[in-house]
């Protein structure tokens, strides 16, 4: 039995928010059934992490644990060997250094992601790119225009960009949770009965909705600004900005090339070049770990490949 831990969801499940983490999961679980393993899943509350006899090994991840130095504590002491999936590595006190017994990955929180997506637009022909956004107050967002930055400067190419000082979509959700509006224009017992059925669902994606059509006011200004500069290529932070951006452009009969990364679904749909962060590569190196018998500790890093479709051409 390999033990999953992690963040618990609204009705006490491990929490799967976003596409990168679902393919996580999905690797662990795939990677696990072809060495043998089953996977049992624990939302962490705050306590000790319960073991059944069959463990051999814990995988977690701190996904939405903005303090997590209480789970790593519980996990030491399991006395299980560990892997962790650590959302920002920089976020706090060298997480690695002060647990001698966990194992530490962390999947594209550095620059080399925006590093090589800049050589593979200068490759392209493009000589002025615009890099955009609204989460640019997280680490993640300000790794990947680093990256931008150094390898298109050694071309001789100028990124400009256009950011928000947000952390994540959370900072638009969280208030749509809360905008009282969604609760009282459509109780539940309306909706129900309209529905024949639970109505919880499509509540939830009004919510979604209403948070995001927030995000594209927010960004509207950046596109507009963006519009108005030379640049040739566009770099969405990730790829719901990317599409974002392909959605406004659209709207006006505008094209620019788009980029992004996380290489989604909705990326694949909508023929959008992407970096794909390697959850796979990640996965197997935990799982080795978990089944070595040598003593390992801190950071390992895994990066990914650059999905290269149609969207990123120059138009001549």
């Amino acid at each position: 039995m390999i033990l999953c831990v992690g963040a618990a969801d609204p009705i006490g499940g491990l929490r799967m928010d976003s596409e990168r983490e679902i393919d996580f999961w999905k690797e662990l679980g795939a990677e696990s059934a072809r060495l043998g393993f089953a996977l049992k899943r624990q939302a962490w509350d705050g306590g000790m992490v319960r073991l059944d006899r069959s463990t051999v090994g814990v995988v977690a991840s701190t996904w939405h644990l903005p303090e997590p130095e209480g789970l790593f504590r519980a996990l030491e002491r399991t006395h299980k060997p560990v892997c962790i999936w650590i959302q920002d590595p920089e976020a706090h006190r060298s997480p690695a250094g002060g647990h001698r017994r966990l194992r530490f990955h962390d999947q594209g929180y550095g620059k080399v992601s925006g590093s090589r997506l800049a050589e593979h637009l200068v490759s392209r022909g493009h000589r002025r790119l615009a890099f955009l956004s609204p989460w640019h107050g997280s680490l993640w967002s300000r790794n990947r225009l680093r990256g931008l930055v150094e390898e298109a400067s050694r071309h001789g190419v100028q990124v400009d960009n256009f950011c928000l000082d947000g952390v994540s979509e959370w900072d638009r959700l969280a208030p749509a949770w809360a905008d009282g509006r969604i609760w009282k224009d459509f109780p539940t017992e309306t909706i129900g009965g309209i529905l024949e059925g639970p109505a919880d669902r499509l509540r939830e994606e009004a919510i979604r909705m209403l948070a995001w059509n927030r995000i594209r006011r927010d960004l509207e200004p950046l596109f507009e600004a963006a519009l108005c500069s030379e640049a040739t290529a566009w770099v969405g932070v990730n790829d719901a900005c990317a599409l974002l951006a392909l959605e406004w452009l659209r709207a006006r009969g505008e094209h620019r090339a788009l980029a992004g990364f996380d290489d989604t679904a909705e990326a694949l749909r909508a023929d959008l070049t992407s970096f794909r962060f390697d959850s796979g590569a990640m996965v197997r190196s935990m799982l080795g770990q978990i089944l070595s018998s040598r003593e390992a500790s801190g950071l390992t890093r895994h990066e990914g490949i650059l999905v290269v479709r149609g969207s990123d051409r120059l138009r001549r």
